[in-house]
């Protein structure tokens, strides 16, 4: 799907070339480019000289789609596809991999992704009117895995996470492997790209990887003896992960959506739905439709330092931060806010982690008293029943080496 103008064009698995034209009012019906090949994969329009390019589609001349071919009318005339002297029409094969998968328009090139590779594809005006470019050797997980954030763009592969700035470009990810291992395999296409542009962040929503009987019993859906069938669950996308383009941390946790807005020309709000069609308005008031959030913070596993011949730390003491407690509505928030902090421990890297009692913290309380005897120590920070909006600062632990007993 993109724009012609003030018109909205689409197509999708193997389907002809549709139009919906402002024109003609808002009611009005999509209708078919009948002089546009009748088997398509993708459609994009080029941003700077108005051709439609179809990605994967029927070559001239022929009756059958090939996944890897890709079509452009004349310039300015989307019922123009016949390649002549005296119009811009033509067309290309792509030859690294066997099925177009994705694109996107950054700046004014339009990326497009293979099932194994990467190609730009860039105006260079008459004759070829098009030249093609492979920049890598990197899919896409997704048709809707990519997205442009401030000209740069950003994908999810099977193996991580990417970037293109007219270059291709790695990201370092301190979760990527937690997100590979608890991603659905079957169902990673679903994954989707989306912006936080209040925080200059690059989102990606992908389903998790099958619940367990035990699970499912608690879950809305189809009984069976007071049990929902495993198969009648959609595998949305239930987990994101997310990058701050600004500083390159990342965080991820668990929310069920299926699409998500969150750089709209209008406003700096995000707005997404559910499974059932509902729409949500992010990053504003401080509740969840109503109820708490049930938010928290966890950081991942620390080092813990250890001087010469101590086999331990022992963490004596958690010294608290919590600068901001405020909201849309100050009315909502409690007099006396508290937060839930748990300190989680490990001996060893592969050992179990061991839980620390939680604690309750005011926002004025000055320390905490603790006894946790770790080599790695791991902070989770969670909000209470009350609806609250709070920020955690540096965490501040009172340290000291200790022995093995």
């Amino acid at each position: 799907m993109d724009n012609w103008g003030d018109n909205l064009v689409a197509t999708g698995d193997e389907k002809p070339l549709y139009i919906w034209q402002k024109s003609l009012g808002v009611l009005n019906v999509m209708q078919i480019i009948a002089q546009a090949p009748d088997k398509n994969l993708l459609v994009a329009v080029s941003p700077v000289d108005q051709h439609m390019l179809l990605l994967g589609t029927v070559p001239e001349g022929q009756t059958s789609i090939d996944p890897m071919y890709v079509r452009w009318c004349d310039q300015g005339n989307y019922n123009v596809w016949e390649t002549k002297h005296e119009n811009t029409a033509g067309g290309v094969r792509l030859t690294q991999g066997d099925r177009i998968i994705s694109r996107l328009q950054s700046g004014q090139n339009t990326l497009v992704w293979t099932n194994t590779s990467m190609y730009r594809i860039w105006y260079v005006g008459p004759p070829r009117t098009f030249g093609t470019q492979p920049l890598s050797q990197v899919g896409i997980i997704g048709q809707f895995a990519a997205i442009d954030y401030r000209g740069v763009a950003y994908w999810m592969t099977h193996r991580g996470f990417y970037q293109y700035n007219g270059t291709v470009n790695n990201i370092p990810c301190d979760v990527r492997k937690y997100v590979i291992a608890n991603m659905d395999p079957d169902n990673a296409y679903r994954t989707f790209a989306t912006i936080n542009q209040r925080f200059d962040e690059v989102w990606w929503f992908f389903p998790s990887k099958p619940i367990t009987p035990a699970q499912v019993s608690v879950m809305r859906g189809p009984q069976v003896n007071g049990t929902v069938e495993i198969a009648d669950i959609p595998k949305e996308c239930d987990s994101y992960v997310a990058l701050n383009t600004l500083d390159g941390t990342w965080h991820m946790g668990k929310l069920q959506r299926s699409a998500m807005i969150g750089n709209s020309a209008f406003n700096l709000w995000i707005y997404g739905t559910d499974s059932e069609g509902a729409l949500f308005d992010h990053e504003r008031g401080i509740s969840a439709n109503g109820a708490p959030m049930g938010e928290y913070l966890e950081t991942y596993d620390l080092d813990l330092p250890t001087q010469s011949g101590a086999m331990y730390s022992l963490v004596k003491a958690f010294v608290p931060d919590f600068p901001v407690f405020e909201g849309d509505d100050e009315s909502a928030i409690p007099t006396d806010p508290e937060i839930k902090v748990i300190l989680k421990g490990r001996a060893w890297s592969q050992r179990v982690q061991v839980t620390e009692k939680a604690m309750m913290i005011a926002t004025d309380q000055r320390i905490v008293k603790g006894r946790l005897r770790a080599r790695q120590i791991a902070i989770r920070f969670e909000g209470t029943d009350n609806i609250t909006n709070w920020r955690a600062g540096p965490p501040r632990l009172d340290i000291q080496p200790d022995g093995e007993r």
